[in-house]
């Protein structure tokens, strides 16, 4: 029995893992799906019943916390079953791979799943995919993750991440991030990173960023989001100068033993 969750519609549950990703599918766009399912999005919510698709109408509005509520709960679990189906994603990588394009894109990744397995769907695509085709990894973009994708073969990445925590205050160094919001780096007048030729690190201190974080000042988000795009761009550059001289998998394991929780 697969169970795939719609984020509008609620529920799908299906005998046939290819007939409940159709269904999907077709929900998130407001399709309608054949006789099986009809639905509004303000008064459906699909329940499995006996390997069934049912649908329960309601005369009366549903109220938008109520399915938000529902919505909720399902989405963790989806988000950790469903993108690390074996099955599916090999089917997809290979139907895929058979397509005239230059590059490729591995996406549904990298919403909350253990990182086991992540990185065992991400094999699980790669191992289908031509080898001189541009693998590109969507939604990732935490440090340790990249290197680590990077090895696996990826080639290129995207994702709010970097700039997602420079807004709450977390900055990126080759020695794990630090929140820059704590007491300790008041006093501390050196840039983030003193390798680091990104233009926060050249003109500004730690204890001038604390400063304007404390302050709630809307321009720092922009200066530490700088420097955190800039730290992936470098490690980036490091990459493929290791992956030319062929010392990469050291210089893996030696940015991965540095880059551990600093704060």
């Amino acid at each position: 029995m697969e169970k795939i969750v719609a984020h509008i519609a609620g529920e799908i549950i299906s005998s046939n893992s290819a007939e409940a990703h159709s269904l999907y599918q077709k929900s998130c766009f407001g399709e309608p799906v054949g006789d099986k399912i009809q639905y509004s999005f303000s008064e459906a919510i699909f329940l499995a019943e006996k390997g069934k698709i049912e649908i329960l109408s309601r005369s009366k509005k549903i109220q938008r916390q109520e399915l938000m509520n529902r919505f909720r709960k399902i989405d963790k679990r989806i988000q950790i079953k469903y993108p690390v189906y074996k099955d599916l994603r090999e089917k997809c990588a290979k139907e895929i791979n058979k397509l005239p394009f230059d590059g490729l894109a591995i996406g549904g990744l990298a919403l909350g799943e253990p990182k086991e397995s992540m990185h065992k769907a991400i094999d699980y695509s790669l191992k289908h995919l031509d080898e001189e085709k541009i693998k590109y990894l969507m939604g990732l973009g935490s440090p340790e993750d990249i290197i680590v994708s990077i090895g696996k073969g990826v080639d290129c990445f995207d994702s709010i991440y970097p700039t997602k925590m420079a807004r709450h205050g977390f900055i990126f160094t080759r020695k794990g991030p630090i929140f820059l919001k704590k007491a300790k780096y008041k006093d501390v007048f050196e840039p983030i990173e003193k390798d680091c030729d990104c233009p926060t690190c050249k003109r500004h201190t730690l204890a001038y960023l604390h400063h304007l974080l404390r302050l709630d000042e809307p321009g720092v988000k922009i200066l530490l989001s700088i420097h955190n795009i800039r730290f992936l761009h470098r490690l980036l550059e490091d990459s493929r100068k290791e992956i030319e001289k062929g010392t990469f998998e050291s210089f893996q394991k030696k940015f991965l033993k540095e880059f551990k929780k600093r704060d």
